[in-house]
């Protein structure tokens, strides 16, 4: 069994994928000309039938450990800081719990 976080996500065009949470978090992107840079925030998912897939957190819109208990999302900066707090609480419980 593993010991991952395991989600649903469901993307902005309408997919929904399931897996387990590989990584998750947020790197700067060089800046184009004199832009400001930008922050970009990913999240790994291993998914059964596509192997491991990098989702940009901007194409989020929900997510959640059941399909009828997800929350929503409106800036990629929350579903970094969501899927967080999941693996901690999930670090501190016991197993099986979530």
């Amino acid at each position: 069994m593993s010991n991952r976080l395991k989600l649903r996500v469901e993307l902005a065009d309408g997919c929904i994928l399931v897996g387990e949470v590989i990584s998750v978090g947020t790197k700067q992107q060089p800046p184009e000309y004199y832009d400001k840079p930008q922050m970009k925030c990913s999240l790994d998912l291993l998914t059964d039938t596509l192997g491991k897939v990098e989702i940009n957190a901007v194409q989020i819109v929900k997510m959640g450990l059941h399909q009828n208990n997800m929350s929503q999302f409106k800036d990629p900066v929350e579903v970094v800081h969501y899927v967080m707090e999941l693996m901690r609480v999930a670090q501190d419980t016991p197993l099986n719990f979530l």
